[in-house]
């Protein structure tokens, strides 16, 4: 495995499933600067990279379209490649550039937005096929690149959910807060549901800002848990009673509700959700502030049983066998 990432930053699980791992540096500032890429995808250029991929032919995959600066450079064109893609990051900035108002970051989305376009369009033409999970297809079926592209749901590396019966002690909230998104829909939580519902409401942070932190400790009832490891990640979610994972329009990813459908009890969700149908069927559904407000309410009474138990292990047989969709890409590499 190949990661762009500090060492101290990767789990432990991960450390102990693989074989090798090898860690490369961000380009920083000016030296990771190039005219013709995203910033994000040129930061990531590592000779060494190349190096020790070329020492054999094996299959590569690449995890995100911030992974690809040497695909992108015409390297590896005898190599059988696939890259796994959550979504376009064009569309990402476009909706970034429509919400917010005029100003200098109206203008930084927009410029985003043209260079992700003409680097994503140019590197559908280079390379053979993206992996893409399943409640995405629709994204990617509305835009015009003519890309090669197949499904595959995540690996969530569990056979049989892990929810415990009965009551749990708080709400929780839990995401990245280096995406916009995740810290927007924080910041309607605490102002807009968790103002009014004195319900225990912990926000789980990875990377929160200063903004957050203190709006979580403005009121008795809610507080904010910044940058947990996965042990402490993993008890936040099996201790709650309502995991509350409402998504905007700025969203990408549905990361948080696959963990927490997992681990967790009851799941509250909105109707824009992209989680697919047999997701959808474990969770509860509120499409408006004031039906938060009253689900909130109710379900916080409302103890998880063993039948709740038994509906989420028939979807996870259903929705993430992880054996049949690991065949299906062995068979995609070789």
């Amino acid at each position: 495995m190949h990661l762009f990432i500090e060492r101290n930053n990767l789990s432990n699980t991960l450390q102990l499933e693989c074989e090798t791992i090898h860690y490369y540096k961000q380009k920083k500032g000016h030296l990771g600067f190039c005219f013709d890429m995203p910033y994000s995808v040129s930061t990531r250029s590592d000779e060494a990279l190349v190096e020790r991929l070329n020492q054999n032919d094996f299959p590569i995959i690449f995890h995100g379209i911030e992974s690809t600066y040497f695909l992108s450079k015409g390297y590896f064109h005898n190599r059988k490649i696939v890259v796994r893609l959550q979504t376009w990051k064009h569309q990402k900035y476009k909706k970034l550039f429509h919400t917010y108002p005029i100003g200098l970051d109206k203008i930084r989305y927009k410029l985003k937005e043209l260079r992700y376009a003409k680097f994503e369009y140019e590197l559908c033409r280079k390379y053979i096929c993206a992996i893409i999970p399943s409640v995405n297809e629709d994204t990617f079926k509305s835009c015009s690149y003519n890309l090669a592209y197949e499904t595959l749901p995540h690996f969530i590396g569990m056979t049989t959910p892990m929810g415990i019966e009965g009551n749990g002690n708080y709400c929780l909230f839990h995401g990245d807060f280096s995406n916009k998104s995740t810290e927007l829909t924080a910041q309607w939580l605490l102002k807009e549901v968790f103002n009014e519902v004195e319900i225990p409401f912990v926000v789980v942070a990875k990377n929160p800002t200063v903004e957050i932190e203190n709006l979580a400790h403005e009121k008795m009832h809610t507080c904010i848990v910044s940058n947990p490891s996965d042990k402490e990640l993993i008890e936040l979610i099996k201790k709650a009673h309502i995991h509350i994972l409402p998504i905007n329009e700025l969203s990408e990813e549905n990361n948080e509700l696959i963990l927490s459908s997992q681990l967790g009890r009851h799941i509250l969700i909105n109707r824009a959700h992209p989680a697919s149908k047999g997701l959808q069927s474990i969770c509860h559904i509120a499409r408006t502030t004031k039906e938060f407000k009253q689900k909130i309410t109710a379900l916080f009474d409302l103890p998880f049983t063993n039948t709740d138990i038994e509906k989420r292990e028939r979807v996870t047989r259903e929705e993430f066998d992880d054996k049949a969709y690991a065949g299906k890409l062995i068979k995609m590499l070789y």
